[in-house]
């Protein structure tokens, strides 16, 4: 989501990285109409803050992108070594 009032990138930011991660040239872009700045800092701090407290469901994770590796994304080791050694049978 990307701040109309500012241009910063106010949601999303995990989703840039992935973006960039997969070398996407192009991806789809929501804008948000902030009434000041203060509403334009509420959403990012709240955001970056639930982005702190989640926890990561590695087996969850793992399911996910062995699904995805050989359909028509090729996953980077990148993604891969974030999983470590993790094996789901």
């Amino acid at each position: 989501m990307v701040s109309k009032r500012s241009g910063f990138i106010v949601k999303g930011q995990g989703r840039l990285l992935a973006a960039r991660l997969l070398n996407l040239e192009q991806v789809p872009i929501d804008y948000q109409d902030d009434d000041n700045e203060a509403s334009e800092w509420a959403d990012m701090v709240a955001d970056n803050r639930i982005a702190e407290i989640v926890e990561i469901d590695k087996v969850e994770l793992y399911s996910i992108v062995f699904a995805l590796d050989g359909e028509q994304i090729t996953l980077g080791e990148h993604i891969r070594s974030y999983l470590g050694n993790l094996r789901v049978y």
